[in-house]
């Protein structure tokens, strides 16, 4: 199938235009196809069809539209377009398929004939991409944000119909030109680069007074509509008109008739995308140069591809000529014609030069990076389209930064110096003298310099031209951070469409098409690496009869990949040589430990423990290896380190050249249980089966950053902890294995189930099997599965009981209780609930204060407010005992509940904020959320519906981006009962519906009966008094059978 946005919104099957329905679905297909490729979440594509004033039900009909669009396309054949992912939808097509792509495509390869010189054919590339348009972009978009795009899509069409005109004057279509620019113009009076156009085609075609009369038909609105005058350019054009100016024909000005002197390239006409070159006449004059070719090279020339000159007044008598200089060098690699995925790249390098030019900076870029990223094929595709604003010549120097023996300045200045003609004879001995003759050779003359693959700022100083006038690229794969440079880019590795698009250029398109699987594969396997692409497909292009898979299959093998990815003396082992050599003996000790033992995403501070150094060497060497693009900073978390990552290639090399990082794993894993330790007043509320001493006081600042932040430092470090578990298992330390589980369990609960297998190890010893499986009972319990944890934690009460671990015993019956609870066994829980805080005692008040509490909500479930209140006020006293302020917190926002229960919201406020207020002194975001969303239930009691509503939709919404079904069952309780007091039927059942799912979810049948009693209240209120009745005989009879009172 293919689709379309360049005008009305449509979708193809062979020659069959698809039904999409009305402009609802249009309009939701439309703001997916603008994002192709990437998830565009819910609210989004609501804003995209209903912009401000949505609907209640706008969410359902959203999934209506998407239902009704995959079965239209089905029915066409067309597969699965349209993805489901988390919070929103995804339109998964190949660019080819989507209209937009293809112009812009075809748009690039325009531009690189046009920048090429290659006119005719550019010409014809511009004149398909825009017939791809069949009227305005998004026709029918009504609003803000298709608008927007629709605009945006607009304007490139102009752009380009602008670049084309520019091409078609370059190679003499100049009478079609003259009425489609005047009606061009009809339609945009304001865009100058249109105007300046057709004042050339006018004047080409001698008609030099209507050419004026469109500047001042120009100049009359821009003043009337926008108060201004004729920008620089146009106001160039229209002083070489007057002038009659006779290189607005497309040739140079005649020669003086006295012998010619030798021509250089300076004296051809220049393309459509060069700068302004100066003809033999005037190649020593000063001149001032305009462009009206939208400065996408840099480019100062005129819109014909001929430039526009201000000169002084020809002399009277015949000029001197000049001396003959050398042919203009032209020395540049060609550049790689499989090149891909750079687009962006490219246009900010070439705009960053174009800045430079005008500032009247000579343009100095570095294209830095990672070895195979690229860094040398988008210098040379940027240095040839700049190479016309050059046509003095364009020099190449290899500069073997990366080989054993770097270019010396000397020898390379040597042969620059030849090559731009210095004197016969010897040159000067000193690099300091060499670099002056060259400057002195460059004064004057515009010469385009490629410098590649420089060691340092030391080797690249001596090369750098003098003064303005000339330019400078760069590519190293150090960052050069000394060198003043007018413009930097960092090309990183390629995303896996594009890395798609270079293997199907070397390998065979029709080979990627037929096993496009395969293809992916391969590519993620190479990391979008280049370099590793670009050899993949070597070997698939030398093995035609290979399906995609063998190659897939091989280099799925970790430890063969490097194998695969070789070619000759080449390859990406090779290529990571040099810069593992360049390494201090900590730093690639530091590589090869990282490549082992470390998460795919760290911080620093994990080398200190493993290297036994201290935390700022540790910095040190990770800085170092980031600076040898050997390691990816990735940003900072939400603990404030920085953190980074290591490519796959990168840690398969690393891995190579580890020593046995046994001894510093288990060194790592003892640290983190350190911190995990100094993380643990956050959870001095929570059951655990152990409790580790209080930590020791603060050392180093990570040791404080812990303390300060526990929360967001395991949630950003959570990889590390896992592994950090692992390692503890592996060496039989039970204690330390459930500490570090119950530190990630509360701050990160699903993700902590990646060390379930972990927990699984227990030995002969009863009390290590107790804590592994009461351990992982709690987090099957926090995993929301009950049901899953009753088995394991009857299994550790077995063991504790065989060990006479009272505590033990004492922490499994309260997780046993609250599993009941949860599971609307109230009676039972109690009695479970009861034994376990008799157990606990004075000896661990934590785990009493929990069970108390635990008891509290069973009550509560059962309807009977009083004994909940009595069971708080026990928890309170045991949380004080223990010094847990995190403790007396929660028991407040359950007292807050059970007042409202029983209807005195007012105490139930006052509760509540006093939470509130212990949880903001104590930095538990988490906390503060929940208790701001029980707040606002509250208000919604009181009536006080205005401020209550923005805070639980922000709440819900946050749920469901959390994936966390219990907060978003609370959170659409409390909105649905909001909307239901506010007469809001409709939206109420909306609410109720989702949250009563997700309790059911998370495994919380008591409260699905509650959120049923709402229900049937909205039901009521729509007039479905059936759908009540049979509801409320279906909550009763629920509750009835978990011990909870009835609806009342």
């Amino acid at each position: 199938m293919e689709f379309r946005v360049l005008g009305p919104i449509e979708a193809w099957s062979a020659d069959r235009p698809v039904e999409l329905g009305g402009g609802k679905p249009r309009a939701l297909l439309g703001a997916l196809l603008v994002e192709r490729g990437r998830v565009v979440p819910v609210n989004r594509l609501i804003d995209a069809i209903w912009d401000e004033r949505p609907p209640a039900t706008a969410r359902a009909l959203v999934q209506t539209y998407v239902s009704g669009l995959r079965n239209r396309f089905k029915a066409y054949g067309g597969g699965s377009v349209i993805l489901t992912k988390p919070w929103g939808y995804l339109a998964d097509l190949a660019a080819p398929r989507l209209d937009r792509d293809v112009f812009l495509r075809t748009v690039g390869d325009a531009r690189a004939a046009a920048g090429d010189g290659r006119h005719h054919h550019a010409a014809a590339l511009y004149r398909e991409a825009l017939s791809l348009w069949r009227g305005p972009a998004l026709v029918g978009a009504t609003t803000g944000p298709l608008r927007s795009e629709a605009a945006r899509l607009d304007e490139l069409r102009l752009e380009a119909v602008e670049e084309r005109v520019a091409v078609d004057l370059a190679v003499g279509r100049l009478a079609e030109l003259a009425g489609e620019l005047a009606a061009l113009l009809a339609r945009h009076p304001l865009r100058e680069r249109l105007r300046g156009q057709l004042m050339i085609t006018l004047f080409r075609l001698g008609r030099q007074a209507d050419a004026l009369a469109v500047y001042r038909e120009g100049r009359r609105i821009l003043r009337d509509e926008l108060g201004v005058e004729p920008g620089v350019e146009l106001s160039a054009v229209h002083s070489a008109v007057l002038r009659g100016d006779a290189r607005l024909l497309g040739a140079p000005a005649p020669a003086p008739p006295a012998p010619a002197p030798a021509t250089s390239p300076a004296s051809a006409p220049a393309p459509t995308t060069s700068p302004a070159s100066a003809s033999p006449a005037s190649a020593s004059a000063p001149t001032t140069s305009v462009a009206l070719t939208g400065g996408r090279t840099g480019s100062t020339t005129a819109a014909a591809g001929t430039p526009v000159t201000a000169q002084p007044t020809a002399p009277s008598r015949r000029p001197e000529p000049a001396p003959p200089r050398p042919l203009a060098p032209a020395q540049l690699p060609p550049a790689p014609g499989d090149y891909t995925g750079r687009a962006d790249e490219l246009a900010a390098l070439l705009a960053s030069a174009a800045s430079a030019e005008r500032s009247g900076r000579m343009p100095v870029h570095v294209v830095t990076g990672a070895a195979g990223v690229g860094k040398t094929a988008l210098a040379l595709h940027a240095a040839h389209q700049l190479a016309a604003g050059y046509p003095d010549g364009q020099l190449y120097a290899q500069l073997g930064g990366t080989a054993d023996a770097a270019a010396e300045p000397a020898a390379v200045l040597a042969a620059l110096l030849r090559t731009l003609g210095a004197p016969a004879g010897p040159l000067p001995d000193s690099v300091a003298e060499r670099a002056a003759q060259m400057r002195t050779l460059l004064s004057g003359r515009r010469v385009l310099l490629l410098l590649d693959d420089a060691r340092d700022e030391e080797q690249i100083g001596p090369l750098l031209p003098g003064a303005a006038g000339c330019a400078v690229l760069i590519t190293s794969r150090n960052r050069l951070a000394g060198l003043p440079v007018t413009g930097r880019t960092e090309p990183d590795v390629l995303p896996v469409g594009a890395a798609t698009e270079l293997l199907a250029g070397i390998a065979g398109d029709d080979r990627v098409r037929a096993e496009p699987e395969a293809a992916r594969r391969i590519v993620v396997a190479c990391d979008g690496l280049p370099l590793a692409v670009r050899i993949a497909g070597a070997r698939l292009a030398a093995r035609r009869r290979w399906p995609l898979t063998v190659l897939a299959d091989r280099l799925a093998a970790e430890h063969r990949r490097l194998d695969e990815l070789t070619l000759g003396s080449g390859g990406v082992r090779a290529s990571l040589e040099p810069a593992h050599r360049g390494l201090s003996a900590d730093a690639r000790a530091a590589l090869g430990w990282l490549g082992r033992s470390a998460a795919a995403d760290f911080a620093a501070w994990v080398l200190a423990p493993a290297l036994r150094v201290g935390e700022v060497a540790a910095e040190a060497l990770v800085e170092a290896l980031a600076d040898a693009h050997l390691l990816t900073c990735t940003g900072v978390d939400g603990a404030g380190q920085v953190r980074y990552r290591m490519p796959g290639l990168v840690r398969l090399y690393a891995r190579e050249r580890a020593a046995d990082p046994a001894d510093d794993v288990q060194a790592l894993a003892a640290r983190v249980a350190e911190l995990a330790t100094r993380a643990s007043p956050a959870w001095s509320d929570e059951l655990r089966m152990h409790r580790p001493q209080p930590p020791a006081p603060a050392v180093t600042d990570l040791d404080r950053l812990v303390g300060d932040r526990p929360r967001q430092w395991v949630r950003a470090e959570r990889l590390t902890v896992a592994a950090a578990v692992t390692a503890a298992a592996a060496r039989g330390d039970a204690r330390m294995t459930v500490h570090l589980a119950a530190t990630l369990r509360a701050a990160c609960g699903p993700d902590a189930a990646a060390v379930r297998p972990a927990l699984r190890t227990a030995g002969d010893d009863p009390d290590d099997r107790g804590l592994l499986m009461g351990e992982e009972g709690l987090l099957e319990l926090g995993l929301h599965r009950p049901a899953g944890a009753l088995p394991l934690l009857r299994g550790a009460l077995d063991a504790f009981t065989t060990s006479g671990n009272r505590l033990g015993q004492a922490r499994t019956l309260a997780a046993l209780g609250a599993a009941g609870r949860r599971l609307g066994r109230c009676p039972e829980a109690q009695h479970l609930l009861d034994r376990a805080t008799v157990l606990a005692g004075a000896d661990d008040p934590v785990t009493a204060g929990w069970a108390r509490r635990q008891a509290a909500l069973a009550h509560l479930d059962r309807g009977d407010p009083d004994a909940a209140g009595r069971c708080l006020a026990a928890a309170q006293e045991h949380y004080r005992a223990a010094g847990s302020e995190r403790g007396v917190a929660a028991v407040l926002r359950v007292a807050s509940r059970a007042l409202l229960a029983t209807g005195d919201p007012a105490a139930a406020q006052e509760r509540a904020e006093q939470a509130r207020d212990v949880l903001r002194r104590l930095g538990d975001e988490d906390g503060v959320r929940d208790t701001d969303r029980e707040l606002a239930a509250i208000w919604a009691e009181q009536g006080r519906h205005a401020p209550a509503r923005p805070v639980l939709e922000e709440a819900l919404t946050a749920a469901r981006s959390g994936a966390d079904p219990a907060r978003v069952a609370a959170a659409g309780y409390a909105l649905g009962r909001l909307h239901l007091l506010a007469g809001r039927t409709a939206a109420a059942r909306d609410c109720l519906r989702e949250a009563r799912s997700a309790a059911e979810v998370s495994a919380q049948p008591v409260t699905a009966a509650r959120i049923d009693e709402q229900l049937a209240d909205a039901y009521d209120r729509g007039g479905d008094v059936v759908a009540a009745a049979a509801l409320r005989v279906s909550v009763a009879d629920a509750l009835r059978v978990y011990g909870a009172a009835g609806p009342g």
